[in-house]
């Protein structure tokens, strides 16, 4: 499943935007509570159509950096990737 969502975000963002693989998966494993993946399953083939990604951070507002490193306990949610197909 890791590999399938992150080629959802590569096709969705800019390269320079695209999570990197090592990004992604921290934020997988870290974040595991905030890290969501919908798949719908059509003729027993599963498909990625959308996915959200989010952190904790002690900052009052979204910066460049609460988006990559998350912070457990914290208190404020970034909503860093929120992607879905319309089907």
């Amino acid at each position: 499943m890791f590999f399938r969502v992150l080629i959802f975000c590569h096709l969705a963002f800019p390269p320079d935007e695209a999570a990197t693989e090592e990004s992604f998966l921290y934020r997988m494993t870290a974040a595991r509570d905030f890290f969501y993946v919908l798949e719908r399953n059509l003729k027993g083939t599963p498909e990625v159509i959308g996915y959200v990604v989010g952190t904790l951070s002690n900052g009052d507002s979204l910066t460049h950096d609460s988006m990559y490193e998350h912070i457990p306990g914290a208190g404020s949610y970034c909503d860093n990737d929120m992607l879905y197909v319309m089907y």
